[in-house]
């Protein structure tokens, strides 16, 4: 049966878990059943689109786990948010020709054959 304590707990975990999203993060726990571990029970974040660790504890073997829960809300606290792609303010100057209307004219063929979304180019 589960106590408040670890509900308590649980719900710290999820809500870290969401702020860690929201900036472009995972919150990854360790997967360590052993309680002996160095990792058991801790946490590591990684870039939410290349999985590369961003920010991991010390001693943990190269498994970039051994962040308290403490040390990771702190950490996301603090952290601002990574940049993507959807910051870009883009602006259209007037007078200039739209090089991507261009393209989607060309392949408004092409899109209805193969339900295509965006080019590899971004347009």
């Amino acid at each position: 049966m589960e106590n408040k304590s670890d509900r308590s707990l649980k719900a710290r975990e999820d809500k870290a878990r969401r702020d860690a999203a929201r900036q472009g993060y995972r919150l990854e726990k360790s997967r360590a059943s052993d309680t002996r571990s160095r990792t058991y029970g801790t946490f590591k974040i990684v870039d939410a689109d290349t999985s590369a660790v961003v920010f991991q504890g010390s001693n943990t073997a190269g498994s970039g786990y051994g962040l308290s829960l403490e040390d990771a809300e702190e950490w996301l606290q603090q952290e601002p948010a990574k940049a993507d792609d959807s910051d870009v303010d883009v602006q259209i100057i007037p007078g200039l020709p739209d090089v991507c209307q261009d393209e989607r004219e060309d392949n408004a063929s092409l899109s209805s054959m193969n339900r295509g979304g965006k080019g590899n180019d971004g347009c």
